[in-house]
């Protein structure tokens, strides 16, 4: 940093450079107070623009939420000790956005709207529901398919992305969803493997005693497909929580012997 002249011709450097410290300080917050309000207008913006059925509404809540977005970055840019690392919130509320501007544009034109089905990723789900995990359909509701017992999967709007929409604006990730393994990566990651696999051995129609081996023999055949056995203690455990009726099977195996000491 540079030594400030004065008109008494200078002053030791080490006093300069404290001043100039306090001056960078007082920029940086300054730029972290901007930083800050801008992302609660975005969230105030997006919320405002979820919670309405107004095309106008949402289409200039999105747009406005999209100008502060860029701004918000360009501070970002500007200042490498701003970090937009946590857009969590922003990312809900822009999704339920979008997803509500897709609703209201084809329910203007009265046009067939893009679908896309979801599979929900349990134990329990048959394999029709994750086989059609991602199917996309361009109709009206009325005409969509029915898939399996309604309960492993839902059809939902397909939302394109901010640059499909006309947005100049950061794309988020589509993020995670709830699992009986907790939370994971929306198009299943690993459990959708696993799943896939499961599903077929319960399926199948053989006998409980081959099911439980084949079931051990899946969770070993990867390390991945492992932690579904450590996160239920064992193959029998898994089956019954995919509601397979075990009972006869358990009343069949022999007690346990007690160890003596």
């Amino acid at each position: 940093m540079g030594v400030w002249k004065l008109n008494s011709g200078g002053i030791p450097p080490i006093i300069s450079k404290l001043e100039v410290d306090s001056l960078e300080r007082a920029e940086f917050e300054m730029k972290v107070k901007t930083a800050t309000e801008l992302v609660k207008e975005i969230n105030l913006l997006l919320s405002i623009a979820t919670h309405s059925s107004d095309f106008q509404t949402v289409s200039t809540r999105l747009d406005a939420a999209n100008e502060k977005t860029i701004e918000l970055q360009k501070i970002a840019a500007e200042e490498p000790r701003i970090t937009l690392t946590n857009f969590g919130a922003a990312e809900k509320l822009a999704e339920k956005a979008r997803d509500m501007l897709v609703k209201l544009q084809y329910d203007r034109k009265n046009d067939a709207a893009l679908w896309c089905y979801h599979a929900r990723f349990y134990l329990k789900t048959p394999r029709e529901h994750l086989l059609n995990h991602g199917l996309m359909m361009r109709c009206s509701e009325s005409d969509l398919p029915i898939i399996g017992d309604l309960v492993g999967g839902a059809w939902h709007h397909a939302l394109p992305t901010f640059k499909e929409m006309g947005v100049d604006i950061l794309e988020f990730s589509r993020g995670s969803v709830a699992s009986d393994m907790g939370s994971i990566p929306a198009d299943g990651g690993f459990y959708m493997d696993f799943l896939l696999e499961f599903r077929a051995i319960v399926e199948s129609g053989i006998e409980i005693p081959e099911m439980v081996i084949m079931v051990d023999a899946l969770c070993a055949s990867r390390p991945d497909f492992g932690y579904v056995k450590e996160r239920h203690d064992n193959a029998l455990t898994i089956l019954k929580r995919a509601h397979v009726d075990v009972s006869n099977f358990i009343k069949k195996s022999p007690p346990k012997k007690q160890e003596r000491f």
